[in-house]
């Protein structure tokens, strides 16, 4: 298993309430690293990928629609 996270997730901003919030993903990582966890599994920075990976699973139009936001 591998864990992937970056520090950008941390700007994920949504309302009060909703399970992606930043501070969910905080306690998560230190829960983790508090067991043990990340010392089994890497944690790892995504990197960006060639657009010819992601038209593998996803259209072009969609590519398109991430870039302009």
């Amino acid at each position: 298993m591998r864990i992937y996270t970056h520090p950008e997730y941390l700007n994920h901003l949504v309302m009060d309430g909703h399970p992606e919030r930043p501070e969910r993903l905080v306690h998560l990582m230190n829960h983790w690293q508090r067991i043990g966890l990340t010392q089994d599994f890497p944690v790892i920075e995504p990197q960006p990928i060639a657009n010819e990976r992601i038209l593998a699973a996803h259209s072009q139009s969609h590519i398109d629609f991430l870039l302009a936001s």
